[in-house]
Parts: structure tokens; sequence; C-alpha cells
């Protein structure tokens, strides 16, 4: 409607042009351009219909309007309330299951969090698996003690199998003491391997509490008690073990100081159960050790001439070489009794393979040994030290005049010595003859 009026105007506004551009032509020619044309416009009916469309207009308008009563604004507004209020009457049971829907995913989540987990301090799931460990407790740890024993026997047998390699590489020994008559009867040498306990006292009271109430309470008490099981203790089998590593875990868990052996804490004496079960266990104590005994004395035990008569009497007997053996001054640290009694016998038996050439002040040596030769070595000191040499058999007058001076101290000396030597005392002090 809006452009059809719009048309109509224009239409007008083009006429008035056009016969206002025609217009000085036409009074030229004595022509009166309306008088040309004439053109009528009639909008009436245009107008009634914009009026038509403006009062709709308006009464749309109103009822749009939120401030008029009817308008379906609030028609609209009442109606959705309305809506609304007859959807809560219809909807009000499945409303009520939304509800029950939303209280009871509260409820499960607060029941899942007192519920928890076995890994959860404070749940429920946490004490039932605190309550089924502590049913189970016997059962898992007489497993635990179990491989803790069983471990343990493996490392024994791991250090017992080093005591197999000591025994193949020290073999050539046992084969000498077993076999030669000498070592066997006359020396009482006797080589062993065993597992030996280094330091186990010290290092087990460094975990024990001895101020707390136990076996092992009291400085000295204490440690006599470890000693006590050590010395009791056989650790030459597995089951030896078994029996000593029983005895220090119920020493721990019991009283054992008197009869009634009544059970304590072992947290409560041992600063660090976890370390103190490694050490007991772990074998670190246990060494393999191999051992010399002569007369059933132990190598350390022996005094300075006894290991240099040992010393001797393996270089003798033992090494199988038939290259020359020099030894000097053997008898040093022994006395004679000693070098009559073992260091001779040992030099006549290895000089049936090799030469031995021995340098001593010893008679014993030089004239018991039956020595094949003798040599004499003299400095005469005015003559610029010059060094002379006197050799023989002992069968020579002059080696054995020598060997009376050099080594007896002239005959006077030795003669002397028989006359003081002629009686004897037993034990009762009476006299027996020299013969």
């Amino acid at each position: 409607m809006a452009r059809v009026q719009k048309a109509l105007e224009n239409l007008q506004q083009r006429v008035a042009d056009a016969l206002a551009g025609m217009r000085a032509d036409c009074e030229t020619l004595g022509l009166s351009p309306d008088s040309l044309v004439t053109i009528k416009i009639d909008s009436t009916a245009l107008e009634a219909i914009l009026a038509n469309a403006r009062s709709g207009r308006q009464m749309a308008e109103q009822l749009l309007s939120e401030e008029a009563e009817e308008s379906l604004v609030r028609r609209r507004a009442a109606a959705k309330d309305e809506l609304v209020e007859l959807r809560s009457t219809l909807d009000l049971p499945n409303q009520e299951y939304q509800k029950y829907l939303e209280a009871e995913k509260i409820w499960q989540t607060k029941l899942n969090s007192l519920l928890g987990s076995v890994t959860s301090p404070g749940t429920v799931r946490f004490f039932e698996a605190k309550i089924e460990a502590l049913e189970s407790l016997p059962e898992r740890l007489a497993k635990a003690r179990s491989q803790q024993f069983s471990l343990a026997e493996r490392i024994f047998e791991e250090k017992s199998s080093i005591m197999d390699v000591y025994r193949t590489l020290y073999s050539p020994v046992q084969h000498f003491i077993d076999e030669h008559p000498l070592a066997r009867d006359r020396f009482g040498l006797k080589f062993n391997v065993s597992l030996a306990i280094q330091g186990f006292a010290d290092r087990f009271l460094q975990f024990v509490n001895q101020g707390r109430r136990g076996t092992f309470y009291g400085e000295s008490e204490g440690a006599a008690v470890v000693q006590g099981l050590v010395s009791a203790g056989d650790l030459e089998t597995s089951a030896g073990l078994r029996r000593f590593l029983g005895q220090m875990i119920r020493s721990l868990k019991f009283d054992r100081r008197t009869e009634e052996a009544k059970p304590v804490s072992i947290s409560g004496q041992v600063k660090d159960p976890t370390r103190l079960y490694d050490f007991l266990f772990g074998l670190d104590y246990l060494e393999p050790r191999f051992m010399l005994r002569w007369e059933n004395k132990p190598l350390e035990q022996l005094s300075p001439g006894e290991r240099g008569t040992l010393l001797l009497v393996f270089f003798l007997l033992v090494d199988d070489s038939d290259a020359p053996l020099v030894i000097d001054q053997p008898e040093g640290n022994l006395d004679n009794q000693t070098v009559f009694e073992l260091l001779v016998d040992c030099v006549k038996e290895a000089r049936k393979r090799r030469q031995i050439i021995v340098v001593t002040h010893n008679p014993n040596l030089a004239v018991v040994c039956d020595a094949e030769q003798i040599i004499r070595a003299t400095l005469d000191k005015e003559s610029g030290c010059r060094i002379e040499y006197l050799s023989g058999a002992l069968e020579s007058p002059l080696i054995c005049k020598a060997i009376v001076d050099v080594l007896e101290g002239t005959r006077p000396a030795i003669e002397n010595r028989v006359k003081k030597y002629r009686l004897l005392f037993d034990l009762d002090g009476a006299p027996v003859a020299l013969s």
C-alpha cells in the first residue's frame, strides 16, 4: 500500500515537472500546458485502506501492549503461568521421582565415601581389610618366618660351597697330614675347614637396648648371654643353623632370665627390628675359615718359635721340589729339645729327595742330622779380612775338632758339661747315674 501511494506521488510529480518543462514552449505558441494535459489522481480508496490499516495497527499495538488489561501479552503471560501451574500439578509424580533420584545419588556418594577402599584410612573397607589381615596374621607370619629360614639356609649352603673350594685348594696339606707319619704322629698337625662366627655378639648387641626388660638386659649380663648362645650353637649344619636362629628369636620374644620366660615386646627392646632380622638371617657374621692346628693349638696361638718350626716343617716336608734348599739358622727362637725332636727328623726326611744346606750354630743340626759335609768359614782380620774355608765329613779329625771348638765351645767346655750332667735327679730327689 505504501508503494502504491509513493508511485502515485511520483507520477504526479513527473507530470508537474513535464508541464513546467513545456511551459516556455507552450507560451511561445500561445498555448497553456494545462489545456493540453489534464490528469486526475483519486486516492480516496487508497486512503480508506490506509486509514483502515492504521486502525488495525493501533488495535494490534493495544493487543500487544503490556499495559492493556486484555492485551495478548498479558493473556500470554497468564496462560504461561496457568501452563506452569497445570504442569506442576500434572507432573508431580515425576518431580518426586526426580527428587528421589537426586537424593539417592547424594546418599550413594556418602555411602561410597564411608565404604571407601582398602587404601583409604578411616573407611569401612580399610578397617575390614585390617581385620582380615589380623585374622590371617599368624598364618602369614608363619609363612614369612619359614621363608626367612629358607633364605638363611640357602645363604648357608652358598657359604658351605665356599668351604668345599677351601678343601680343594688345601687338599695337598690335608693329604700331607693324612699320609705323612711325622705330621700325623709326631707333630699332631690337624687341618679343618669350618664356618666361623666373626664378631657376632658386638654386632648383635648394637641393635638391642640393654636397658629394657628382656633376655639381654644389662650390659655385661646381656653380653654373657649372647656369648653363651654362640658357644652353644652348632653352625656346622643347616639344622644347627635353624636351632641357633630359633634360639636367638625366642630370646628376643621371651625374657629367659627366669624359668617363667615371660613374653616381651621385640620392638620395645630392639632399636631397628628390620635391620636386626637382616643381620641375623643374612649370615654376614658367618665366614668360611680354614684352620691348621699344631698339638691342638691354632696358628694364632703359637709362639714365634713354634710358628718358625711349623714353617720349616712345611718347607722340608710339604714342598715336593727337588731343588736345593738353603736354611739360615733354623734354630732361632727354638730350644735344643725342639730342634732335636722335630727339626732333626724333618731334615733327615727332606734330604732323601733334595740337597739341604743349613747355616747353624746348633750341634744337633750339624751332628745329629748326620751331615754328609761340614763347611767351616774363618775370617782372618789380620790378613785383610781374608776368609778361609775348611770342609769335610764328620769322620775327619779336623772337622770333628772344628765342630767341637765352634759348636760346643772347645773340648774342655764340653767335658765340663758332661761332668755336670753326670748325675740327674728324679722327682723325689734321688740321684740317677747318667749312662
